[in-house]
């Protein structure tokens, strides 16, 4: 795979070492990232393995190949392709895109594959016009812009809260108490008005024949500040953090002490539900990070995605609850 390539030509790279040259012509790449490659042996010139401190010359070609370690993935799975929007069906255990060059192939890399245009997306070629991320661990609907224009309204729109994001979530715990008893009072929470489910929710919900609680009339609004936590991994609830909001209903009980909840995350801070539902005494299924207990895959699904108030007419998509959550059971 060839993560980057160039052919010397400006008067001012001559005779300097062929991994700053290289770097300040590929501003996707870090210095000291591609100085690791070239020093692992990824830095090419005219077609010859070179160490990252060769000196260059004109018309030189630089090459920097990689050889990602190869994962099976999944097919790519696209939930609907409007004009200025893919959204896909990323599954469990694949990131959106790699952070650096010679992690594994990504979701961004098969975007780019199948659907060229992306890559010129956004700022970062590598993130093939992603607008938002999900994490590697969580499986749904996620969009990539076509073009910059989508780009740059959704993600401002993404910053300015104007996107609503839904998700379904297994916990550990289906308590019959409406709150866990350390947090009732807690000024961090409120009754609101309950979540309403679209029409292809209540499909997918049919599909899977589940029928919701009959008193899942009822929601909370968890407003609790998100900072950093005690080790750089983790996220944690305190109050000098930064502003996250969460909307969570207890949709319908599962078996084995299990209860899927159906959240809207009104805003998107890093591992937002993960910790807010820690925080509130139903963690993850999934989530040992979080106090959840062991399981195949992370009890949380992006279920459905609406950008119509950035992009006029785009629709709410759904990626249909995949039958792994359903299933998920605590690991022995």
């Amino acid at each position: 795979m060839l993560a980057a390539a160039h052919t010397v030509a400006d008067p001012s790279d001559l005779d300097q070492r062929a991994d700053v040259v290289l770097a300040r012509h590929s501003p996707h790449l870090s210095r000291r990232v591609l100085r690791r490659l070239a020093l692992a042996g990824h830095l090419w010139i005219d077609g010859q393995p070179a160490p990252p401190s060769q000196r260059v010359h004109l018309g030189q070609r630089l090459e920097l190949h990689l050889t990602p370690p190869i994962t099976a993935a999944p097919p790519l799975v696209v939930l609907v392709a409007t004009d200025a929007v893919l959204y896909l069906a990323k599954p469990a255990g694949l990131a959106t895109h790699r952070l650096a060059p010679d992690q594994p192939a990504a979701l961004a890399d098969q975007v780019i594959e199948r659907f060229p245009e992306c890559r010129h997306a956004a700022d970062d070629p590598r993130e093939a016009g992603a607008v938002h991320r999900l994490d590697r661990a969580t499986s749904g609907v996620i969009a990539f812009a076509r073009d910059p224009r989508a780009w740059r309204l959704l993600r401002r729109a993404f910053a300015e809260r104007r996107v609503d994001k839904r998700y379904a979530a297994v916990t550990a715990l289906a308590p019959t108490a409406p709150l866990p008893a350390d947090r009732a009072g807690s000024p961090y929470l409120r009754p609101c008005p309950a979540l309403t489910l679209s029409d292809p929710q209540r499909a997918d919900l049919t599909r899977c024949a589940l029928t919701p609680r009959a008193d899942a009339a009822t929601a909370l609004h968890l407003s609790a500040p998100l900072g950093h936590g005690q080790d750089r991994a983790r996220v944690d609830v305190r109050g000098d953090g930064q502003p996250a909001a969460t909307a969570l209903q207890r949709l319908l009980d599962l078996p084995d002490h299990r209860a899927l909840l159906h959240l809207d995350l009104q805003t998107g801070r890093r591992h937002q539900a993960r910790v807010h539902l820690a925080w509130f005494g139903l963690p993850l299924l999934g989530d040992p990070t979080y106090g959840g207990p062991r399981a195949a895959r992370l009890g949380l699904h992006a279920w459905s995605l609406d950008l119509s108030a950035a992009i006029a007419g785009e629709p709410r998509v759904i990626a249909p609850l995949p039958p792994d959550l359903l299933e998920l059971r605590e690991a022995g």
